[in-house]
């Protein structure tokens, strides 16, 4: 099994949630514990979480968790995900980026797709839906570098674009891909 690191995004600002969308109560537990409890059941190796410094992430448990704090949040996702890549180990295979506010990525999901990137040799493996990219994907190490220079409020679909050579395409279903931008997603999220 190869060692894969994942790493949550969690330092957004929640513009048009109107609030820190991550620790709103849902169901008795806040929106990002579903994507904690999701990653800290899987196969990943180590567990990053990524956090803006204005967060007070010492209500949530966050044991096995490694914490990054970016101060450079303002600058777009992929400042988050260079600083969630700096506390990665140097024996890592590859790293996955899952998002915080994707509560239905679930361990199985991960699993999946961790199981599927150990017994090949292709450099990313990544959630697709009806030929469309989207979170989360594993980058092997041998695309760090491209990650660390990500610019700007992108993720790692500019990297897709440059290398569809080397992707595995994981087909996910279209109600595990909900992610929450306003209250009414959550609505729709958790309707049972």
């Amino acid at each position: 099994m190869k060692r894969v690191s994942g790493i949550i995004l969690a330092s957004g600002e929640s513009r048009r949630f109107g609030e820190n969308k991550l620790f709103y109560k849902i169901n008795g537990k806040m929106l990002i514990e579903y994507t904690i409890e999701n990653a800290r059941n899987s196969l990943l190796y180590e567990k990053i979480i990524v956090f803006n410094p204005a967060v007070n992430y010492s209500v949530l448990n966050l044991n096995g968790f490694k914490i990054a704090i970016n101060y450079d949040y303002k600058n777009g996702m992929s400042t988050s995900i260079a600083a969630g890549l700096r506390k990665v180990e140097n024996n890592i295979d590859g790293v996955m980026i899952l998002l915080g506010d994707s509560p239905l990525i679930d361990q199985n999901i991960i699993n999946r797709m961790i199981n599927i990137y150990s017994q090949n040799d292709a450099g990313i493996v990544s959630a697709y839906n009806s030929g469309i990219p989207v979170n989360p994907a594993i980058f092997s190490s041998k695309y760090f570098n491209d990650l660390l220079n990500l610019k700007g409020d992108v993720g790692g679909r500019f990297i897709l674009r440059n290398h569809p050579e080397d992707i595995i395409r994981v087909e996910i279903d279209n109600n595990a891909l909900l992610d929450v931008d306003t209250k009414e997603d959550l609505k729709k999220i958790f309707k049972n």
